[in-house]
């Protein structure tokens, strides 16, 4: 659901409780930076986690310390936030000044008080596996309250339109590896992932390797 304007999301926010829902995630587009506009959006957050008490998780982009530590101020409980493990996925794909910018925003959610939750997306690397387990071993750093597996889905008129997403298979092996790796922490197939027939047996296996 698409809101132009802090108001605009009070609104959304307001209906959605009224409407009997729990919680809400916030997400968007982000600039050359990777971004978002939280501080324009601050004080509405505050707004409806006062009147509302919603349980509010963000997908917060890479922010720095400072904006971590004001969206934990302002109400949100989780920061969730893409993570790679290598130089060039970071600075050709998503286009940041290297894994470092990554690591710092780790850092920011990690000692901000929000839950940390990293999403690592398979495939990211034009469809091919590449940095998924670097990533694991990144995050083996960090207290981290879930780990959400998704999958590359191409979409038309990007650079990965033509992109085949990897194998179920594939997948399943980063699943096991991670579970093996974090045995305590609770593992996710996220909503990103193919819904035809291959989506089903990921999901099969995923469960078997500890989703």
């Amino acid at each position: 659901l698409h809101v132009r304007d802090p108001q605009e999301l009070m609104d959304r926010c307001r209906r959605a409780y009224e409407g009997g829902c729990l919680g809400v995630l916030l997400s968007g587009g982000s600039d050359l930076e990777g971004r978002l506009p939280w501080t324009r959006f601050l004080d509405a957050i505050k707004t409806i986690k006062t009147e509302t008490g919603l349980f509010i998780s963000a997908h917060v982009g890479f922010p720095d310390r400072e904006i971590c530590h004001r969206l934990h101020a302002a109400g949100v409980r989780q920061g969730l936030i893409d993570t790679m493990g290598d130089e060039e996925t970071a600075s050709q794909v998503y286009h940041l000044s290297g894994l470092g910018q990554v690591r710092q925003s780790l850092d920011g959610i990690a000692g901000s008080g929000l839950q940390l939750v990293p999403h690592i997306v398979t495939g990211l690397y034009y469809g091919r596996m590449k940095s998924e387990y670097k990533a694991l071993e990144l995050l083996r750093r960090y207290e981290v309250s879930a780990l959400v597996i998704v999958v590359l889905t191409p979409l038309k008129g990007t650079p990965m339109a033509g992109m085949a997403p990897p194998s179920p298979i594939e997948v399943a092996r980063l699943i096991a590896q991670a579970r093996l790796m974090m045995p305590q922490v609770p593992i996710s197939l996220g909503c990103e992932r193919p819904r035809n027939r291959q989506g089903l047996t990921l999901e099969k296996l995923a469960i078997k390797a500890g989703a």
